[in-house]
């Protein structure tokens, strides 16, 4: 499988939660890594996963508890 199939179906398990699973792909893009530049991508691509998640969710909630309140 390609790497950019691993990093999009990291991003898949990470919207669903599945640490288990996280956790192996992790491990397995971070092996998979030839160098120090391609370990720094995979961090990158990570971090802006959880960020965009994180205010997918934010805002979810937000509209949620506007609603809630009408």
């Amino acid at each position: 499988m390609k790497s950019i199939d691993k990093l999009n179906m990291l991003n898949n398990i990470i919207i669903s939660s599945d640490l288990d699973n996280f956790q192996r792909i992790t491990d397995e893009l971070y092996q998979k890594a030839s160098n120090d530049e391609e370990k720094n991508m995979i961090t990158k691509f990570i971090e802006d996963s959880l960020v965009n998640n994180f205010e997918n969710m934010k805002e979810e909630l937000n509209t949620l508890y506007f609603a809630m309140q009408e």
